[in-house]
Order: structure tokens, then sequence, then C-alpha cells
């Protein structure tokens, strides 16, 4: 387990179990960021469905070191805009969410994964009660079937969203300069630096000693073991990996770009 899923873990384990927003502990308020029960009481009695299922997922993203307020079900738009469009993991048969992960559910629901039991999705949720119980709750909650992930829009991957966003090995002697780049059938040109970062741009350099003028994006990038490499985007939070090919020496890498789609590189 990596360390911010191990403080995942530390902080998971310190809570309760059973936390009822109107309980007197003060439990619920201080587990939600200061959700009180009076406030969920109100919206009931306009005919509203609120609980504080979004609350403590910003509160524990909060525990966690996030700068940003997670408690929301807008994280498949709103994480690319603030950059870390590449820890969002879209729902699929064949992917799972690990400990620690903040779930956001087909419904307007989001909470955090815990372990797996077989095939059963354990997790630690607030949104557990509501107006016909007369409180909300905050549990862990065992899932009740097999684990589907049509249940799930997807989630937050804790790994890639506190990830080192650059590497501090330096690197290889032989990837700073220009690169021609093929996706989906179109070129791009990359120019690698020698402080870990890249930019690129649609025009091909007119000068291959020279860095562009303008950039459309600038990413950072990690070099993972001796040659393979990572790329971060700032702007749109893509995250992209590359290695040389063995037989053609570095004079050409292969990759993906998010997981998926096929990347092709030529030195230029």
């Amino acid at each position: 387990m990596t360390a911010i899923r191990e403080r995942a873990k530390s902080i998971l384990n310190a809570i309760p179990d059973g936390i009822r927003s109107n309980d007197k502990s003060g439990n619920y308020e201080k587990y939600t960021g200061g959700l009180k029960h009076e406030t969920l009481e109100a919206n009931w009695k306009k005919g509203g469905i609120m609980t504080g299922c979004n609350a403590f997922a910003g509160w524990y993203a909060a525990q966690l070191g996030s700068e940003k307020y997670l408690g929301r079900f807008d994280l498949p738009t709103f994480l690319p805009s603030i950059g870390k469009g590449h820890a969002w993991v879209k729902s699929a048969a064949g992917k799972r969410p690990a400990y620690g992960d903040i779930l956001l559910h087909t419904g307007l629901h989001e909470d955090v994964a815990l372990d797996f039991d077989g095939n059963i999705l354990n997790r630690m949720a607030a949104g557990q009660g509501g107006k016909g119980m007369g409180c909300d709750i905050l549990c862990r909650v065992r899932g009740k079937a097999a684990y589907n992930a049509a249940n799930l829009q997807g989630w937050i991957d804790l790994d890639l969203y506190f990830g080192v966003a650059a590497a501090t090995q330096p690197l290889p002697t032989w990837l700073p300069g220009w690169w021609k780049v093929i996706w989906r059938g179109q070129a791009y040109y990359y120019y690698f630096d020698r402080n870990n970062q890249v930019k690129w741009t649609q025009s091909p350099p007119s000068r291959t000693e020279q860095p562009p003028s303008v950039a459309r994006d600038t990413g950072s990038v990690a070099v993972d073991g001796a040659a393979s490499i990572t790329i971060r985007w700032g702007a749109t939070g893509s995250v992209e990996k590359l290695a040389p090919l063995a037989n053609v020496g570095a004079l050409q890498m292969r990759g993906t770009w998010n997981g998926g789609e096929r990347l092709e590189a030529v030195r230029l």
C-alpha cells in the first residue's frame, strides 16, 4: 500500500461506525466538515433530499491534503479544470477502485472505497439515512451484491491525484530535443528540455536546436525506471507514458495516452 493510501487507512480507521446526525457527540458534524443536523432538517422540510455523503467526501479529501474541495457531483468535469483530469478513472468492466479512492456513483451519491471481500465492495459512506429515518448516518457499508462497474460513474485514484508531478531523476541524455508524436492519426511536436519539462505545438520546428516560441501546453516529465517516461500535462491533466523501442535505439518511442490510446514518437 502506498503512503497516501496508508494515510487514508489511518483516517478511515479512526472514524467510529454508525454516526447519526442527530446524536450529541458532535462526530457527524466533525466528519462532514461542519454539516449540522438542523441544516438537513431544514432541507427536508422544504422537500429536499439532502444528506452528508458529499460533505463527508469533501472532509476526507481535505484530511488527505487536497487543496480543492472534492465533495461534489461533477468530478469528471471538475478534475480536468484543476489540472487533475489524469486522476479520474471512468468506471468500466475489468477496472476496480482501490482502498481509499473517492467514488462517484451513478446516482447523486459519493463515498469512499474500503477493501474488497471477494467480489463485494466495502465502503465508508454518509447518506445512509435521510428524512424517512429522521437523521443521516455515516457508517461502513458492505455491498449487497457482487461488484458491478455500472453502479459507478468512476472514482478519484488517490495515487494519481496526490502523485508527484515531476521526477527527481534527470532525463536520459537521448530525450531532450524535438520529437514528432502521432496520436489519433495526427502529428504533434514535442520539445523536451533538460529541466523535466515538455512543451507541445502542432507546428513543426523550423530549427530543431531551439524550443518552441509558443506552446499549446507544458507538462512535467517523470522518469520511470531506466528509460520510460510519464508526462502529465498542466492544462488538461492528461497522462502519457512513452518508452524507447529496443530495436531502434533511442530514435523512436511508443506508449499510451491516458492508459489506453496509442502514441508513437519519432526523434527529429
